[in-house]
């Protein structure tokens, strides 16, 4: 199934969660988030969605929460909270941790650099070694065990660099930019390669797609 989790509607964020069945092309609604989140990191582990940060109410208030999703019960719990709140972090899953990685901490949407990793065994948070430039509202992807933070934009300013993180070493290092600056984009990746989507940059909407194959 495929699930649609968050979101705003006239600067009120949803709390309504929806499911998409392939098999009859239909949607349905299941079990809403305790707390609506708008713009927050997402990863699954073990079947369970996870679902940090965001901002969630009319006057843009910034999460550091963390809330779970179990599809078999359709019940969501709440886990422990980020020490950094923010919006528009990217999330991704590396050997069964969540990483979340900058966002936007406030209403300009300037960025920070800072990770932040969980542990749903134990329930804990733990840094990482940070990004060399702030960024929110970038696109992610996961290859060889590594994460590349792809675009993303801070403030006004849009990028079009890539960082990749190795959570083997904590440490990260530059990949080729992309041709075109962009924040907002959504990246996916199909037989190791790296495909990016439309975005957004100071000039408006994009419909470019662009694509890297990782060494």
């Amino acid at each position: 199934m495929l699930y649609e989790i968050g979101g705003t509607n006239c600067c009120v964020d949803i709390s309504t969660v929806y499911a998409y069945t392939f098999s009859t092309n239909s949607w349905s609604t299941v079990a809403s988030q305790p707390i609506g989140q708008s713009r927050p990191a997402t990863g699954v582990i073990d079947g369970k969605i996870y679902v940090a940060g965001g901002h969630g109410d009319s006057n843009g208030t910034l999460r550091n929460i963390l809330q779970v999703y179990d599809p078999v019960a359709n019940t969501w719990s709440t886990k422990a909270s980020m020490s950094t709140v923010r919006e528009a972090p990217v999330g991704a899953v590396v050997g069964g941790l969540f990483y979340v990685i900058g966002g936007g901490i406030d209403a300009a949407g300037n960025a920070v650099t800072s990770v932040e990793v969980y542990d749903p065994v134990a329930n804990t948070w733990t840094t990482k070694a940070s990004m060399a430039t702030g960024r929110a509202h970038a696109a992610v992807a996961v290859v060889a065990g590594r994460i590349y933070v792809i675009g993303g934009s801070s403030g006004s300013t849009y990028y079009s660099s890539v960082e990749v993180y190795d959570p083997a070493t904590n440490l990260w290092t530059v990949a080729p930019s992309m041709s075109v600056a962009r924040g907002y984009a959504r990246a996916a990746t199909v037989d190791g390669v790296i495909y990016v989507f439309g975005g957004y940059t100071a000039s408006g909407e994009l419909d470019s797609v662009e694509a890297f194959t990782p060494p």
